[in-house]
């Protein structure tokens, strides 16, 4: 069977896995460290760069056609659908950092 997506973009598909944990990891502490400026700035850099990389990831993994692997061809209502799932985990993953800069920034 043939490969269905290319060597970028398994690459970013798992970098992005690592990025997402570290960036929990991050979070399980204590947070009274925030109170600390230059704790505070590592973390809105943090999330800056996350937010870069999910819409980047959503730009570059738009280019190819849902659900690409099946064995078998999908119907017009599973592509509909996985492209919503799609749209809505990308929602919710820009969402983790644009709410942690809006807390930031209070």
């Amino acid at each position: 069977m043939a490969r269905s997506r290319t060597l970028l973009a398994r690459s970013i598909h798992w970098s992005f896995i690592g990025l997402y944990l570290y960036g929990l990891s991050k979070q399980l502490g204590d947070l009274e460290g925030l109170e600390e400026p230059g704790l505070l700035e590592v973390e809105v850099a943090f999330a800056v760069l996350f937010l870069a990389v999910v819409v980047a990831r959503h730009l570059y993994m738009r280019r190819f056609e849902t659900l690409l692997g099946a064995r078998t061809p999908p119907t017009p209502m599973h592509r509909c659908f996985a492209r919503l799932v799609h749209l809505a985990m990308y929602g919710c993953l820009a969402m983790l950092p644009l709410s942690g800069l809006m807390i930031a920034g209070l």
